[in-house]
């Protein structure tokens, strides 16, 4: 009897053994999981990094439209309230107006103009003339190696405006001064007088 009962516990004790062994799976190793968290950014970081991106791009942006900036706008508004104020105003009188101006950086002048060849339209012909317009007036720099020129032109009341301003961009060329280009080419109409300037980068002061 006491052969039997050691047999059992013998025959127990070997089966609750195999059991544990058996049913023990060893832990699964934690350096991939740690490997892959340090090389995978989280979501958080990638919409940081992409606001980083965005933020640099629209900062070279900014420098880029800061460096072209002209003072072309700012004659072509004073051009377009002068004729509002008074329709009657004289291409010299509208043109002396830019004087006004404070973001012009140089000694400047005006005069009268007549049809025929005029500085900085060269662009398709050395030969071309400036015509149909019955009075006009130039505002430019009493140095001639500045990349600035700016016209005002009167033209008979039933001119064709817009195919007068369209001539003028067509033939103007910014490089007519051979060693300095102007940065920017702007033309604006009001009733039967036509504007028109090249200029250059706004320098820093």
């Amino acid at each position: 009897m006491k052969k039997k009962l050691v047999c059992l516990l013998l025959i127990g004790t070997l089966t609750l053994s195999l059991t544990a062994c058996g049913g023990k799976t060893p832990d699964a190793p934690s350096e991939p999981t740690q490997s892959v968290e340090e090389s995978t950014p989280t979501q958080s970081e990638e919409v940081e990094n992409s606001s980083e991106e965005q933020t640099e791009e629209n900062q070279d942006a900014g420098n880029t439209n800061e460096e072209a900036k002209t003072i072309a706008p700012d004659l072509k508004e004073i051009f377009v309230n002068t004729v509002k104020e008074n329709p009657d105003a004289t291409p010299e009188e509208i043109a002396a107006k830019f004087k006004e101006c404070p973001q012009v950086q140089f000694m400047a002048d005006t005069m009268p103009v007549e049809e025929g060849w005029l500085n900085g339209f060269n662009k398709l012909d050395d030969e071309f003339e400036v015509k149909g317009f019955t009075k006009g007036a130039m505002f430019a720099p009493m140095i001639g190696s500045i990349a600035f020129i700016s016209y005002v032109f009167e033209l008979p009341e039933d001119a064709d405006a817009e195919a007068f301003e369209k001539m003028l961009l067509d033939n103007s060329n910014p490089r007519w001064n051979i060693c300095v280009e102007a940065e920017e080419t702007l033309t604006a109409v009001e009733g039967n007088k036509v504007f028109f300037v090249m200029a250059p980068a706004l320098q820093e002061e």
